[in-house]
C-alpha cells in the first residue's frame, strides 16, 4: 500500500511557514545557540509531543462522554458569540478613532 506525499508535504509547508517566527521557534533558536542542537530538538519534540498528547487524550476521551449534538451546538454558539464581540469591539474602535480625530 503506497501513501501519495503530496497531501502531506504541502501540509507540512503551509505549518512550517505559518509557524515561523513563531515564539517558541525563536526560543528554541535561541537555546540553541547556548546548548546542542539534539537536546534542544530532543527537548522540543518531547514537549511538544506531551502537550498535543495529552490535549488530544483528554479531548477524546471528553468527546466521548459528551453527545456530539450538543458539542456542535455549544461550538457554534460560542462561535456566533465571539463574532458579535468582535463586531462590537470593532464598532467601538471606530467611535473613539473618530472622537480622536475631532480633538
Amino acid at each position: 500500500m503506497s501513501m501519495d506525499m503530496v497531501p502531506l508535504m504541502t501540509a507540512f509547508a503551509f505549518v512550517f511557514l505559518a509557524e515561523l517566527g513563531d515564539k517558541t521557534q525563536l526560543t528554541a533558536v535561541m537555546l540553541s545557540s547556548r546548548s546542542s542542537a539534539i537536546s534542544v530538538f530532543s527537548g522540543s519534540m518531547l514537549a511538544f509531543f506531551l502537550v498535543d498528547g495529552v490535549s488530544a487524550l483528554i479531548g477524546g476521551e471528553l468527546l466521548g462522554f459528551l453527545p456530539f449534538k450538543w458539542v456542535s451546538f455549544i461550538s457554534g454558539l460560542v462561535f456566533i458569540i465571539f463574532g458579535i464581540f468582535s463586531l462590537i469591539r470593532s464598532k467601538e474602535k471606530i467611535k473613539i478613532e473618530k472622537q480622536k480625530q475631532l480633538f
